[in-house]
């Protein structure tokens, strides 16, 4: 098995200044996640042609003539819907439609192996899944440990081809924090005393419930936690309903504009994200980028991609260890300083040029530059009606 991540940076550079002269589609989601424009903005720099598509409308046949590759992100919204009946109607059929998408090479990055909160049985969804896993060319994961979950989960991955690319910082997606006074000027909080920020999707998973009743433990008179993010779930809106009127915790529920995370952000002294089960956080990796320490469990991807220095991490199976480990990132005299040598790491490791590069050496195992045509399948494209 070939794992990109193990490519030198040096002959990742080999490809800097070629055109790869061929087309890659892909899935757009607008999800409020820079993510996947940061991904495919580096992977156009290789001189990949791209082909953005709508998850929810799209022709088949236009995706097999317009492109060599096809790349999915998250693919819950191909089987997922209100109801478990609709569900299925809707899983059957695109799995009948997309077995001719499959005739190109398909990559997968597996971002979640299972979709969060989800209320489907989990024997529907995992066969859903490996409906995917089992057509895609290749498997794209973020970390060595991702790759042990999806054949722990998903058997049938051994006998594919797993690429181990990295997930990229957000230094350039973002304004840099804001200076910690004028943050909270505009938030209204106090400058006197600590600010914890949660930041992200207020799901279940998250360990909200946790960060609340750690933080009550722990606070002194003026610290304040500061909770933001969108899509909350039931119980976890019950639960902030809850300590809304508590005065040292401020809550905003809604989606955050660009704009304003550098705000939170700059507002800050410290991040906490108390994950119950995580398999790759895009909010931790937010925090190191926007050069803020954080307090995580060390868990999934999150001692792969967050350096030591930036984080005050925890066995989440031991007790008190979210307990144990805020204290402790409250009382270092050298928060600022921690946060922008995290930052620097995280630019240096999860540089979205290596990706960009270490993405066009994946492509290019199923489509060699330069031949796009020829490296069809030998039969040909079948044409549809």
């Amino acid at each position: 098995m070939k794992l990109v991540r193990s490519l030198s940076r040096d002959r990742c550079s080999m490809r800097e200044d070629r055109d790869a002269e061929f087309t890659v589609a892909y899935f757009r989601y607008d999800n409020g996640n820079p993510y996947q424009d940061l991904y495919f903005r580096s992977v156009e720099k290789q001189g990949v042609k791209l082909v953005a598509k709508d998850p929810a409308r799209f022709s088949v046949k236009e995706i097999v003539d317009e492109a060599d590759v096809v790349h999915f992100d998250w693919i819950h919204p191909y089987y997922k819907n209100a109801s478990r009946v609709k569900s299925v109607l809707k899983s059957i059929y695109n799995a009948i439609r997309m077995e001719k998408l499959f005739t190109i090479p398909c990559f997968w990055t597996v971002h979640n192996l299972i979709s969060h909160d989800s209320r489907l049985p989990a024997r529907f969804e995992k066969a859903c899944i490996r409906y995917f896993v089992e057509r895609c060319r290749g498997l794209v994961v973020s970390s060595n440990f991702v790759k042990k979950e999806l054949y722990r989960e998903f058997p049938e991955a051994r006998g594919k081809r797993i690429f181990e690319i990295p997930f990229g910082h957000y230094i350039d997606a973002y304004e840099p924090a804001l200076s910690r006074s004028a943050a909270c000027q505009m938030l209204g909080l106090p400058e006197r005393g600590k600010v914890i920020l949660f930041f992200g999707n207020l799901r279940s998973n998250k360990g909200i419930q946790e960060l609340i009743a750690t933080f009550v433990k722990v606070r002194r008179s003026e610290d304040m936690l500061l909770i933001a993010g969108g899509r909350p779930t039931k119980e976890v809106r019950d639960l902030l309903e809850e300590w809304a009127k508590d005065p040292q915790i401020r809550i905003s529920v809604g989606f955050v504009r660009d704009r304003e995370v550098p705000i939170y952000f700059g507002a800050c002294d410290l991040v906490v994200l108390p994950f119950r089960n995580i398999l790759n956080s895009g909010s931790s990796v937010l925090a190191a980028s926007m050069s803020r320490c954080q307090v995580v469990p060390l868990i999934g991807s999150i001692p792969d991609h967050i350096p030591a220095v930036g984080r005050f991490g925890y066995d989440p199976r031991k007790d008190n260890g979210l307990e144990e480990a805020l204290r402790e990132a409250l009382s270092c005299r050298d928060l600022v300083g921690r946060g922008e040598r995290a930052k620097a790491e995280v630019q240096r490791t999860l540089d979205w040029d290596f990706i960009g590069k270490a993405a066009l050496e994946m492509y290019s195992t199923v489509v060699r530059p330069g031949r796009a045509e020829s490296n069809r399948f030998q039969k040909g494209v079948p044409e549809f009606d």
